[in-house]
């Protein structure tokens, strides 16, 4: 998978990601997060807009991080408006 791909994504992609790269099935992140059926772990990650509490729970049961980092001009060290708040990438195998 390509950086500039994995940027783009939306807390879903990442989420599909997040499973592929700790080798994580739907059944297993069923049971890591206690639901009794394999079915809300499909209806969440198949969905076009996930919450930000299930997108953070889904990658804390996989043993990821949600960071967010106030982020300042490298020059000026003002804080711009268009990069005032970034979401750090995962580090993902991008194979």
């Amino acid at each position: 998978m390509e950086m500039d791909k994995l940027i783009s994504m939306n807390g879903t992609g990442i989420v599909k990601a997040a499973m592929a790269d700790s080798k994580t099935t739907q059944v297993m992140l069923t049971a890591k997060l206690g639901y009794k059926g394999q079915g809300t772990i499909s209806q969440r990650i198949n969905t076009a807009r996930m919450s930000l509490d299930k997108f953070a729970e889904m990658l804390a049961a996989m043993g990821y991080e949600v960071v967010v980092r106030k982020v300042k001009d490298k020059g000026s060290g003002d804080i711009g408006p268009v990069d005032m708040w970034k979401v750090e990438v995962p580090d993902f195998d991008l194979k």
